[in-house]
């Protein structure tokens, strides 16, 4: 079953948007799946750029 893709909130506008998530390759290399993961994302709605972290 694939994850839907969640929505964040821009810290900027406040507007939502989704974010894509690449698949994790932590359970494939047996790395630990509670490290924090993450990047940049681009706001589709004002153009800012803000980090998104998750695990």
């Amino acid at each position: 079953m694939s994850k839907a893709a969640p929505t964040v909130g821009c810290p900027h506008c406040g507007r939502g948007g989704t974010v894509e998530i690449p698949p994790s390759r932590d359970a494939d290399a047996g790395l630990d799946e509670s490290r924090l993961k993450g990047g940049e994302v681009n706001c589709p709605h004002c153009g800012d750029e803000f980090s998104f972290y998750y695990y």
